[in-house]
């Protein structure tokens, strides 16, 4: 495997402090100087991440259905949160329980946009930002 150093200088109030090649960057890892984390290590734990943030969104995705059926079953907002707060379900914050509900209820919508807009992001507040804003921009247009 060939891997390709790039040139980075660092800078300390815009000033050159060193250069290194980002092949050779490594850090201690743990709580011993023998076992160090690349550069590899990184690019590794991130794919790790965004795939277990996919998984977490469909879950999200499922959490969300429950909780949208339950909703229709009171006349409030204020009722279903009281409801909530009697279930299991009351470990779920509100906020993350709105999250769940707006994933749930505009997942095909969702999954058209991040397709359509080439987005990777898995956060509820993140897409929904983004698309306020393409609907914004395409109101105004």
């Amino acid at each position: 495997m060939t891997i390709q150093a790039i040139e980075t200088a660092t800078t300390l109030k815009g000033n050159t402090a060193s250069s290194t090649k980002i092949s050779n960057v490594s850090i201690p890892k743990g709580n011993t100087e023998k076992k160090v984390y690349t550069i590899e290590d990184a690019a590794s734990d991130y794919e790790k991440i965004t795939k277990q943030r996919s998984r977490n969104l469909k879950v999200f995705i499922k959490i969300g259905s429950i909780l949208n059926v339950l909703r229709d079953e009171h006349l409030s907002d204020k009722d279903f949160g009281d409801a909530i707060k009697k279930t299991v379900l009351s470990k779920i914050s509100a906020r993350d329980r709105s999250d769940f509900m707006w994933l749930s209820a505009n997942q095909k919508a969702i999954a058209a946009f991040k397709e359509s807009h080439d987005i990777t992001s898995s956060s509820p507040d993140y897409l929904r930002k983004k698309m306020r804003q393409a609907d914004k921009k395409a109101t105004e247009a």
